[in-house]
């Protein structure tokens, strides 16, 4: 389902793994964060970037230090609004994976 879909993930460890996993187990590749963050580039229209999808755990397990994760996650927002990559919540990715089909990343599921 995610076949040449390629994202980048946004959240804690755990996060990143596990659900890297699954992703990758639907066909879609996955990007570090770092490179994605390093890449050059800047204003790049919407859907021309080096990824398709920047995926970003909206909640947090309890415990998490979410402090360091914000500092990560605004590196990352930067970087994907300078490199047109939209960044919207893995509940899309898990929507479409029980949909069996890509869902619309429409703004019921995009982030700013």
């Amino acid at each position: 389902m995610f076949d040449g879909a390629v994202v980048s993930l946004s959240g804690d460890a755990n996060y990143v793994r596990q659900f890297g996993v699954l992703l990758r187990h639907a066909g879609a590749d996955v990007v570090d964060a770092a490179d994605l963050i390093a890449a050059e580039g800047s204003d790049v229209p919407t859907g021309e970037g080096p990824c398709d999808y920047v995926l970003v755990q909206t909640s947090l397990p309890p415990g998490a230090k979410g402090r360091g994760l914000a500092r990560a996650e605004g590196g990352l927002a930067r970087a994907s609004k300078r490199l047109g990559v939209p960044r919207v919540r893995h509940e899309w990715a898990v929507d479409s994976l029980l949909a069996n089909r890509l869902k619309e990343a429409d703004e019921t599921y995009r982030l700013a």
